[in-house]
């Protein structure tokens, strides 16, 4: 559950809020996949669903940065030698990348959803927050700026219109979506940067451990990790296709 359906008693509109938040996860994994990253979108299975102790545990998506050889013909295919090096020291052959999504931020609730995604990323490499509609407020600007230097949490936009979402196909065609048809769609992204995240060089797998244990999505993760290394190459990760 993103978070733009906790507010869904400001909104009044609880069907058109979920389908501006399907839209934006999608679109979110079409653009991040253009740009040579392998995401993951997390299902809702937290039980009572909107549930405001799962926003600041869970993430909405994970992005893996790969160590992939360089070259025009095998650039591809994850680096095996630096895989196997780095698994012998214990660190990863990638960089993963926790997610907050949310549609919109406001003075009353972007200090809220920064915390949030700072909570639910604290097991990652890095964490992000990303919300769709472009962040025009100065000061809500700056102090995410703030914030972000100071806790490491990249921040960014989409930069894009949330009334213009609701003329686009549903999220599952946007999934199926190829060449010029994708490539259209895409363009409605103007992104915004506010803040460059900190890559720490390990994962906490304590802190990821129990996380594991009750939320299927994180054995998900992993076991598709495993076999794109098992592939030597990223492989996509079907179950994107059905969580629009």
């Amino acid at each position: 559950m993103t978070q733009a359906l906790l507010i869904e008693e400001n909104v009044g509109d609880v069907e058109k809020v979920a389908s501006r938040a399907a839209r934006m996860r999608v679109l979110f994994a079409r653009n991040s996949e253009r740009h040579g990253h392998s995401p993951v979108l997390f299902t809702n299975n937290r039980p009572g669903g909107n549930d405001r102790e799962a926003l600041w545990k869970y993430p909405d998506a994970a992005l893996i940065e790969w160590d992939l050889r360089s070259g025009s013909e095998t650039g591809g295919e994850i680096d095996a030698k630096m895989a196997s090096i780095k698994q012998s020291l214990g660190t990863q052959p990638f960089r993963l990348i926790a997610v907050k999504m949310v549609l919109d931020v406001e003075s009353s609730d972007f200090r809220e959803a920064f915390f949030q995604c700072l909570c639910n990323s604290r097991w990652a490499h890095r964490g992000e927050l990303v919300v769709a509609a472009r962040i025009d407020d100065e000061f809500i600007a700056e102090t995410l700026l703030s914030l972000g230097r100071e806790y490491g949490i990249g921040v960014s936009s989409l930069g894009l219109s949330l009334d213009q979402m609701d003329e686009w196909e549903e999220a599952s065609r946007i999934c199926d979506m190829k060449g010029p048809e994708l490539e259209a769609i895409l363009k409605a992204i103007e992104p915004q940067r506010i803040c460059e995240g900190r890559t720490q060089p390990h994962m906490d797998w304590e802190a990821l451990r129990p996380l594991q244990e009750e939320n299927e999505n994180f054995q998900k993760l992993f076991d598709w990790i495993a076999d794109c290394l098992s592939a030597g190459k990223p492989v996509p990760f079907e179950e994107n296709a059905e969580l629009g």
